[in-house]
């Protein structure tokens, strides 16, 4: 017997609730700082720019019925990024705007009847052309192409993307404006789609690195995802959470501190204006540590530092440490910086992210590579259980 469709319409959830808010929200403002220690009270910093977190300082405006239609985020430097919005939600034009309110550039988003880009084009202050990104797609609506322009009508590096019968990606081709190959990767996948082996080639044809990767599943046949332990970890800790925020009159949050082993490093900051009439919002909030200790039991005078620890002991705090620096993993930074830091030094880095004109940080990174031996890496979209190389 074949069971009955539902005649029950998903409800899509607002820019406002996928944003995690209630309420007539018609603009937030959301803010990041570091946090300081003076005695027996936590103290609000300034407002820092992490790695891995370029939109954690902006602002975003909805219309009543909780869709955002512009967004405004916030850089070190001073300049701003303007990003408008249409009704499907889909981001139309977009605006740089310098620190001293000049315009860098402009551009638009154009998109096919499946609500798919498939053209970016940015252009100088003067309104002549800057870049301009084309993109196809097959009937699955998988990208195929990808071409992009620093100069008008003339290419500049462009992308393939091959699929199988069953839609599984199994070849990837880079070339250059010229049409020279700038690389080449092709995937053997298992029967669900999952890549087994990747082998990459060089510009001249000839293979580079060969890469294979271990997929698991269940006794049921579902897929293990190699992140499933962190997401069960975040899960598990939403309660303690929960006890870090501190929430307006339409309960949502306006302060969220992050700890580490009881020491607080961060608190992002939310200022909501409501259409109608506004909630009281708490300007600034000192912490008094012995009244908010949200992850730390209080126990006796003993610490880390002070107790003795076995080979066992050392071992799990260890791995404590990884697993806390994997939960961050998230896209594009697979690798927190930040929490590494905050292990090695228990404290909070002063300087989280750097632009082209923070010079002493630039510095500091070439008299590294140059007189250390440092390397510089861009970690990959993507996280794999197992990789081995030949």
């Amino acid at each position: 017997m074949a069971a009955k469709k539902s005649d029950k319409k998903e409800i899509k959830q607002t820019d406002v609730e996928l944003m995690d808010m209630t309420g007539p929200v018609k603009q937030v403002k959301q803010t990041f700082h570091k946090v300081f220690r003076k005695g027996d009270i936590y103290e609000r910093g300034k407002i820092v720019y992490p790695v891995g977190k370029s939109h954690s300082n902006g602002i975003t405006i909805f219309n009543e019925k909780g869709k955002k239609i512009e967004a405004h985020l916030f850089s070190e430097d001073g300049h701003i990024y303007k990003q408008f919005y249409n009704e499907d939600g889909k981001a139309t034009n977009y605006s740089h705007i310098k620190a001293d309110g000049s315009i860098h550039y402009t551009g638009k988003h154009i998109y096919n009847k499946n609500g798919l880009e498939i053209e970016n084009s940015s252009y100088n202050a003067d309104g002549t052309f800057s870049s301009k990104i084309e993109r196809s797609y097959n009937e699955r609506g998988q990208q195929t192409e990808c071409i992009q322009y620093f100069k008008e009508n003339e290419i500049w590096h462009k992308s393939v993307w091959v699929y199988d019968i069953n839609g599984f990606k199994i070849e990837d081709i880079s070339t250059n404006g010229d049409g020279t190959l700038s690389h080449r990767n092709t995937y053997k996948n298992d029967k669900n789609g999952h890549c087994i082996q990747m082998e990459m080639y060089k510009s001249d044809g000839n293979l580079d690195k060969r890469h294979t990767f271990e997929v698991e599943y269940d006794s049921e046949g579902n897929y293990i995802n190699n992140n499933q332990y962190h997401k069960d970890l975040k899960r598990a800790s939403r309660e303690l959470e929960e006890n870090a925020w501190e929430r307006d009159a339409f309960t949502n949050w306006i302060e969220k501190w992050d700890y580490y082993k009881g020491v607080m490093v961060s608190v992002t900051v939310r200022e909501i204006i409501y259409y109608g009439e506004q909630p009281p919002f708490k300007e600034y909030l000192s912490k008094v540590i012995i009244d908010d200790k949200p992850i730390v039991e209080m126990k006796s005078n003993l610490t880390d530092e002070n107790i003795p620890l076995s080979e066992t002991a050392l071992l799990t705090r260890e791995l404590s440490n990884v697993r806390w620096i994997a939960e961050a993993a998230s896209l594009p930074e697979n690798f927190s910086a930040f929490r590494y830091y905050v292990i090695i030094n228990n404290d909070s880095p002063s300087v989280l992210d750097y632009s082209h004109g923070t010079i002493e940080v630039i510095a500091l990174m070439r008299e590294l590579i140059e007189s250390m031996g440092a390397q510089v890496y861009i970690h990959s979209a993507k996280t794999w259980k197992k990789m081995t190389m030949v």
